[in-house]
């Protein structure tokens, strides 16, 4: 029964892609929102208006990640059709197809740099292009199996790859060598990210953990332990004290960094857990799930702060640097958009 409590997020249709939304993304200026869809192709709408801008086509298959340039006039998008497509977002038009991966590639992230691209793929690799050129700059061999996600260091010099293999590896860009493997999980890989001082790394892996690891000597801190299933995704707070992660449990945990401790369970979902994103100020987390919800908690205190009902499962959220609103899409092709100013 729907708990009549819950605030209502305000919500509006901001368009439909031509598939389910398989990714979203909003341009660091706030001034384009983006959805990657299932067929390939990608849309953009201008914000705040919500008008149409273009449709980018030129995927054979369904688009899996998109990271934007930290100018806002440049897309990556990652294809399961093997390649990444460097767009122009002024003109609507693709640039260059960075080619070299074998198998279908799920993670891109621009350095804050806006110099290189980072991309890892199931062909077990992660590679360096260099953004302007489109050149390949490294490619990063050594792990067993698929590579599921990325992390790259504040200053674009190291990236971290999650993998199948149960391993975690940090790579040092410049030469292509591998600095450390972290061992330790018993099941696959899922997600990794590092804390803002660039001095620690978590991972969530399907063995139901996640871990903290010293960053440079490869050394684990603490393992995480209180999800009943795997751990789907993890963010870290922008700063650095505590972590949420998000389980196919159907819940969220909130965990202190400093002592490896869980502080708190966000409950309300009623299936796996699919994407959660923290607020850029750090007051709220978002979450989306396969029972068709996107739910938004306050981080201090746990408390929902507000639910909105889709049509069908919600496959990713993004947020903007403003805290205004969220960012998602459906696998019906619905793209929202949902307003948080009012949540308190």
């Amino acid at each position: 029964m729907e708990d009549l409590s819950i605030n209502k997020i305000p919500v509006s249709v901001l368009g439909r892609c031509s598939s389910g939304v398989s990714a979203v993304a909003v341009t660091p200026d706030g001034k384009q929102a983006i959805a990657a869809s299932l067929d390939g192709t990608i849309k953009t709408w201008a914000l705040p208006e919500g008008i149409e801008v273009q449709i980018l086509e030129g995927h054979r298959h369904l688009v899996k990640a998109v990271a934007v340039s930290p100018d806002s006039e440049q897309l990556v998008s990652a294809s399961w059709d093997g390649t990444l497509k460097v767009w122009d977002l002024r003109k609507g038009v693709l640039e260059r197809t960075l080619i070299g991966h074998t198998d279908s590639v799920v993670a891109v992230a621009v350095t804050l740099d806006g110099e290189l691209v980072i991309s890892g793929s199931w062909d077990t690799t992660v590679r360096a292009w260099d953004l302007e050129n489109g050149l390949p700059l490294n490619t990063l061999a050594g792990h067993k199996g698929p590579v599921n996600a990325i992390g790259v260091t504040r200053e674009g010099a190291y990236v971290i790859s999650a993998s199948d293999d149960n391993t975690l590896k940090l790579w040092d860009l410049s030469s292509g060598s591998c600095v450390h493997t972290l061992k330790g999980h018993k099941h696959l890989v899922k997600d990794v990210t590092i804390t803002p001082d660039g001095l620690r790394a978590l991972s969530a892996s399907y063995d139901g953990t996640l871990k903290i690891w010293d960053l440079w000597d490869g050394k684990e801190f603490y393992t995480l332990t209180g999800h009943r299933k795997g751990v789907s995704a993890v963010e870290v707070t922008p700063d650095g004290n505590q972590a949420v992660s998000a389980s196919w449990d159907s819940g969220l945990k909130v965990w202190d960094l400093e002592h490896g401790v869980e502080m708190s369970t966000l409950k309300g979902h009623t299936d796996r857990v699919l994407v959660m994103s923290i607020t850029p100020d750090g007051t709220k987390v978002v979450s989306t799930s396969a029972d068709k919800t996107l739910r938004v908690w306050d981080l201090m205190t746990g408390k929902l702060l507000g639910c909105f009902q889709a049509d069908s499962e919600l496959f990713d959220c993004a947020i903007p640097p403003d805290d205004d609103y969220v960012l998602t899409g459906d696998r019906m092709g619905k793209v929202y958009f949902c307003q948080l100013e009012k949540l308190v």
